[in-house]
């Protein structure tokens, strides 16, 4: 096996084709170890990866400060650390070469540099790395849930399974792609808020500006919440990399594309959805609905929110479900708040749920003063109804103001 099939081998590699290897094999280095040098020391720093050409190591960990516990002979084509290239934690054992080796050596800083110029590299990269964790995830919790270890191993275990949660929630805000673009430029403005009541949640949101003459929208709110809810939107991410490309400026088609690749993915966890194109120079935007609230839109020229006239079934409900679009004309000062059933379907202490009515009261509210930062006042309404009571679902907003 070559260098380039080595690579491709790695799981969070998987899916790459020979010229995205040869993009990031000149980032690798090869090294050589005689036997008995130690190639990784438990606890040092983790940013960097191992591919196992020739010859074998031994991986341990230690058990106290006079001995280790053995665990695994990785031979020729294995590979170690491969998740030190996202989450820069210290590394969880020694690898110590069994007799001379030759391993392939990448940096994450290196790879860093190339995922944040390759789109489509980085795609791939970041969904295996979070299949991945989740892969570990599931077998942690089956080693917890099942085995019959001493109460120091299954410490051991809860340790690892915090740290892949926190791995995976580094992964999923890569699917959380938004900001704040200069109004000079385009004179729309956009901001977000995205807040997972757990670890890790079901929301999704992208915001996509091309070429200075559209912006493309896509939120979207996973049935439940945690890791179910979070590789659903992995999936959901995938899609709408897939679909974009070609239907961006056709709302509708681009629902049906992503319904029909989300159904046959994940059929048992259905999702909402919501896109929008905004059209900069004709000032229009086009929605189309996949079972998601609608947006608040407010005309500033009315003075008032108006109807988004559209109909849509959910993502992943019927595989051959048909979406249609809309489109309204924008003007300056408008503003269109999109959000999550999270915010609507919290509770207070008293029980009483926040709603859709005050989610527009508040907004408009917002707008008729002239409240310099919308979003965080709406938070800070959102937290004094709460009055410190739990979080109930994932919170996510994103307004656009032209």
């Amino acid at each position: 096996m070559d260098n380039r099939d080595l690579l491709k081998s790695v799981p969070v590699f998987y899916g790459i084709n020979d010229e995205d290897a040869d993009l990031i094999l000149p980032l690798t280095r090869q090294l050589q170890f005689k036997k008995g040098s130690i190639i990784i020391n438990e606890g040092s720093e983790g940013s960097s990866m191992y591919i196992l050409i020739e010859g074998t190591v031994k991986v341990t960990k230690a058990e106290n400060k006079d001995s280790e516990i053995f665990i695994a002979t990785l031979e020729a084509g294995s590979y170690f650390g491969e998740l030190s290239l996202v989450d820069d934690m210290p590394r969880s054992a020694n690898v110590i070469a069994d007799d001379d080796c030759s391993l392939l050596h990448l940096k994450k800083k290196d790879l860093d540099s190339l995922l944040e110029n390759n789109l489509k590299i980085a795609n791939i990269f970041y969904k295996n790395c979070l299949t991945e964790t989740f892969s570990r995830f599931r077998k942690a919790i089956q080693n917890f849930t099942f085995s019959q270890h001493i109460l120091r191993e299954k410490s051991e275990t809860l340790d690892e399974i915090n740290r892949d949660l926190s791995l995976a929630k580094e992964v999923q805000s890569y699917f959380i792609n938004a900001g704040t673009n200069s109004p000079d430029k385009s004179g729309i403005k956009y901001s977000y808020i995205y807040s997972p009541c757990q670890e890790i949640g079901g929301d999704f949101l992208n915001v996509v500006p091309v070429d200075g003459e559209y912006i493309n929208i896509i939120i979207a709110d996973v049935v439940g919440h945690g890791i179910t809810a979070a590789m659903a939107t992995g999936v959901l991410k995938s899609a709408f990399s897939i679909f974009s490309e070609q239907f961006s400026n056709e709302p509708a088609k681009l629902m049906t594309g992503i319904n029909k690749h989300y159904f046959e993915i994940m059929s048992r966890f259905y999702a909402t959805c919501y896109y929008a194109n905004v059209d900069i120079r004709n000032m229009t935007i086009s929605f189309a609905k996949g079972g998601h609230h609608h947006p608040l839109f407010w005309k500033e020229s009315k003075g008032q929110f108006i109807d988004i006239e559209s109909s849509g079934i959910g993502i992943g409900i019927m595989e051959t479900a048909h979406y249609k679009d809309v489109t309204y004309p924008i003007e300056k000062g408008d503003k269109i708040l999109f959000f999550t059933d999270g915010i609507l379907e919290q509770h207070n202490k008293q029980r009483q749920m926040f709603g859709e009515e005050k989610l527009h009261a508040v907004f408009k509210h917002a707008i008729l003063e002239d409240v310099p930062d919308k979003l965080q006042y709406l938070q800070q309404e959102f937290n004094t109804f709460c009055d410190g009571s739990e979080i109930e679902d994932d919170i996510t907003l994103l307004m656009l103001e032209i």
